[in-house]
């Protein structure tokens, strides 16, 4: 049984609903030994933040919660301080000002948005998706090779929006940039995520998809995290099942993260 999760959404992210507390003990309910709240933080094209995260002292608060509730509930189940970083390549001064800041212990990297357009929001039915894929991955690959993060998320989370509007995107065409990306998160010893959130949408699979993750088993990938990308208390952990099924396949290590180390 998969026993942490290695990204979820408290309601300190405008997207999210529920308190962390809550989410602890519903994590703790569920028989979780580990829970990290990767709240996010997004970055604009051309630097700083988003409108959503442009109050000061969002980070401040939600850090301050979580060390709160890590020592509230030390010896029952471990607490993370974790971050979801959207588009760190864009402002690369900022997400190291935002890393230094606070004691975090591990960190999501995520390419959100393509021109300050969140990828929830393209017409994907009348847009080139070939040149979107493009320049979806090719961002991507411009993130794994010089952001710093400890995973890399939901690689192919393109899909779970288009599948959203019955669009289903053709990954594999982009063989040759997803190997890319993949070489470089091998290559500067970091991991990917299984992102469990697939399997709530049209997309109905992993993210990234079991195709990606036989590429990332051959090109010598050993490490990746699991994460639910849940937004409130109820999906703590959903599906993990069958992200459990693909890393027996694999033979993935599921390591745990302490102040940005990994440990077996």
């Amino acid at each position: 049984m998969l026993e942490k999760d290695y990204h979820t959404h408290s309601s300190f992210s405008p997207d999210a609903k529920d308190s962390m507390e809550d989410m602890i003990l519903k994590a703790i309910e569920i028989g979780l030994k580990e829970i990290v709240f990767t709240d996010h933080f997004e970055i604009k094209e051309d630097g700083g933040p988003t409108k959503s995260f442009s109050d000061p002292l969002y980070l401040d608060r939600a850090a301050k919660e979580c060390l709160r509730l890590k020592e509230k509930y030390d010896g029952i189940i471990y607490v993370g301080l974790g971050i979801e970083l959207g588009q760190s390549h864009k402002d690369s001064d900022l997400a190291e000002k935002i890393l230094s800041t606070y004691p975090y212990d591990f960190v999501l990297a995520s390419y959100h948005k393509i021109n300050n357009i969140d990828l929830s929001l393209y017409d994907y039915e009348s847009i080139d998706q070939e040149e979107l894929l493009v320049k979806y991955f090719s961002g991507l690959l411009e993130i794994a090779k010089s952001s710093n993060y400890d995973v890399l998320s939901h690689l192919d989370l393109i899909k779970r929006y288009a599948a959203k509007k019955n669009i289903r995107l053709r990954i594999e065409k982009e063989e040759d940039l997803v190997r890319q990306i993949l070489k470089e998160v091998i290559k500067r010893n970091k991991a990917i995520e299984i992102n469990t959130s697939g399997y709530r949408c049209p997309a109905n699979e992993s993210l990234p998809s079991k195709k990606v993750l036989s590429w990332y088993k051959e090109m010598g990938g050993r490490y990746v995290t699991v994460g639910s990308d849940s937004h409130n208390a109820n999906d703590i952990a959903k599906d993990f099942e069958k992200a459990e099924k693909l890393i027996q396949e694999f033979n993935f290590i599921v390591p745990s993260y302490r102040k940005r180390m990994r440990i077996r």
